[in-house]
């Protein structure tokens, strides 16, 4: 009976923590009693816990503020979501797109918002094959003075091919080896 028991708040706060959750997080993240499927998400999904802390402590918030109130958090379609993105071996990153269609539009199954955000499959070779024609365009163009502006830019242009195909931090070190070249 004792392990049915919620855990104690201050255990909470304490597990949140050591998962690295920004602390501007743990309010909304207890208050809605997400932690519960963080530790799913978390195990089954084989997600950094401080990842999914900020994308529960901070975009839900955002998604809720811009919604309203009365937003509804279906914490199974959340689920259902993870699920969906890892049994289609997409990049994590696609959920910033997805979530807050998902929420703001209920009769929206993951397929259809994938459609919406306008995803295409490609592979990584398609998407890193465009960055030397990406820089030399930059290059020819260039406005910018600051040392990154060319990273900054490459990876604009490339963040709707790369979304859900390629992570960003993968692509960025390609892009950063491209530019030093």
């Amino acid at each position: 009976m004792r392990r049915s028991l919620p855990k104690d708040l201050s255990e909470r706060r304490q597990q949140l923590r050591t998962w690295n959750v920004p602390p501007d997080a743990h309010s909304y993240i207890l208050r809605k009693n997400l932690v519960p499927l963080m530790e799913r998400v978390i195990a089954e999904f084989d997600c950094s816990p401080s990842w999914v802390g900020k994308l529960f402590g901070h975009l839900l918030k955002n998604i809720e503020g811009t919604l309203g109130r009365r937003t509804k958090i279906d914490r199974e379609r959340l689920y259902q979501l993870f699920a969906f993105v890892h049994e289609r071996k997409l990049d994590r990153e696609i959920l910033k797109e997805l979530l807050p269609m998902m929420i703001a539009s209920p009769a929206v199954n993951p397929e259809a918002a994938l459609g919406r955000i306008g995803y295409r499959p490609r592979t990584v070779d398609e998407v890193l094959a465009s960055i030397p024609a990406l820089f030399g365009r930059f290059r020819r163009h260039k406005r910018s003075k600051a040392p990154d502006a060319a990273i900054q830019w490459i990876m604009g242009q490339l963040r709707p091919s790369a979304l859900g195909n390629v992570p960003f931090d993968t692509l960025r070190a390609k892009v950063e080896k491209e530019v030093s070249r």
